[in-house]
């Protein structure tokens, strides 16, 4: 039996990582009885990070917590970050995929009765990003494998493969999702932007609510079969490498 996770640490986690990083954590609504926090920090240009739709991948919370702990200040003079931890706290305490009400959480950003739907677009308003960060986990995988949405412009997902097999191994190839080298791209398709075919699809996950606030929007995924610390190390040098490439491009 998978131990129950405690949303509480990560609280207190979080708490302790936004001292460290001179700013103190915001609670911008309440789902399922828990509360949606958001850290603000750094000055420059703007990034926003998301981490733990899914309850039953752990690692992207480990992850982003970890890159609070270990990485972010390194980047704090370059970049405002906008980041939501863990936006289905009731999940993860249950190690459970879905909701309160039974619905994946991933796929009701274009449902305008679902409450983290709202509460998320609340927070983030009319705001724009330089690129958007989306930390997830796939359990039937052993090999860690990334989704990018670019609109146009070079894409990252070469570079941070790279940089994370560093840590562990690439999920290479795959029919679902559709992967070549551990990657998977949206872009252009029969001259439709991404924007516009999007636009038709009636379930949209968080990714596509980021790259509608950004125009650049990286899922990282990495493999639930591995052990969490390897898991959560793999997001740190996922994340690490966007950066250090979104800084370079000035």
């Amino acid at each position: 039996m998978t131990k129950r996770a405690d949303f509480g640490v990560v609280q207190r986690r979080l708490a302790e990582a936004g001292r460290a990083l001179g700013s103190e954590v915001e609670t911008v609504g309440e789902v399922d009885g828990y509360p949606i926090h958001r850290l603000i920090f750094g000055h420059g240009r703007p990034i926003v990070i998301s981490a733990g739709i899914h309850g039953e991948e752990p690692g992207s919370v480990e992850g982003g917590l970890l890159f609070l702990e270990t990485a972010a200040r390194d980047f704090m003079d370059t970049f405002a970050f906008e980041m939501y931890p863990c936006l289905n706290p009731y999940g993860y305490e249950r190690h459970h995929r879905l909701n309160a009400r039974g619905q994946d959480p991933n796929r009701q950003f274009r449902n305008p009765d679902d409450p983290l739907n709202r509460v998320l677009k609340a927070s983030l308003g009319e705001k724009s990003f330089e690129l958007g960060l989306d930390l997830h986990e796939d359990e039937d995988f052993y090999g860690f494998y990334i989704y990018e949405t670019v609109e146009d412009g070079r894409p990252f997902g070469p570079t941070l493969r790279d940089a994370m097999q560093e840590i562990g191994p690439v999920a290479a190839q795959a029919k679902e999702p559709p992967l070549t080298d551990g990657l998977a791209y949206r872009r252009r398709l029969r001259g439709r932007s991404v924007r516009e075919m999007w636009a038709k699809r009636k379930l949209w996950p968080v990714a596509v609510l980021l790259f509608t606030h950004s125009g650049h929007q990286m899922t990282i995924e990495t493999p639930g079969r591995q052990p969490l610390e390897m898991r959560s190390r793999m997001h740190v040098a996922g994340v690490r490498r966007a950066l250090e490439l979104q800084a370079s491009r000035g």
